[in-house]
């Protein structure tokens, strides 16, 4: 099943993820959502608990390509370049004004 980005499960949504849930065939079945979806999903109140053990998502990770920069990048991109490159460097790591 497919729903929009930021979607508000409602009760016939689970219901119906229930129904899909129970016609799928063989004992290993699995629910497989986004990190973001699987928090909107657990702390919904129609959300069934008979799904919760069979539920698992994909966490987000957040990756910056290590490439250089090109040169009309955005100042944003550039400062959050420059805070990672000096991470372990706490006062590289300030923000510039």
């Amino acid at each position: 099943m497919r729903f929009p980005d930021h979607h508000n499960f409602s009760r016939r949504d689970f219901n119906e993820l229930v129904k899909a849930f129970n016609q799928l065939e063989g004992t290993h079945k699995y629910i497989v959502t986004t990190e973001k979806d699987s928090v909107r999903m657990a702390n919904n109140p129609y959300f069934p608990p008979e799904l919760k053990t069979s539920t698992f998502y994909l966490p987000i990770k957040v990756e910056f390509m290590p490439q250089k920069m090109p040169q009309n990048s955005n100042p944003f991109d550039m400062e959050i370049r420059h805070i990672l490159r000096n991470f372990n460097n706490p006062q590289a790591s300030q923000v510039r004004k």
